[in-house]
């Protein structure tokens, strides 16, 4: 088994910070967002105008926080049966 590591530092203490989902439609428009972080739980609805170019049509989003206070986020994206893991 491998620690998950800090991408900035390589730092393996790493600690839970956020969780977000985003559950889109097949227009690729709106957007369902709801996060979990330490001030609790928020959900939001959003609009995107017609450039917005993502082709997904769900994303959960983990966000970790490193010793050294580094944030980084590992995105799981979901389009027509396909996972994709995105390292931010």
């Amino acid at each position: 088994m491998k620690n998950l590591v800090c991408p900035i530092c390589k730092c393996d203490f790493v600690h839970p910070h956020y969780v977000e989902c985003k559950d889109g439609n097949d227009s690729y428009q709106t957007i369902n967002k709801t996060r979990i972080d330490r001030s609790g739980f928020s959900h939001s609805y959003e609009i995107k105008d017609h450039d917005y170019r993502a082709r997904t049509l769900g994303v959960i989003n983990v966000g970790f926080r490193c010793e050294n206070e580094h944030i980084f986020t590992i995105s799981y994206n979901f389009h027509k049966g396909s996972t994709y893991v995105i390292h931010k």
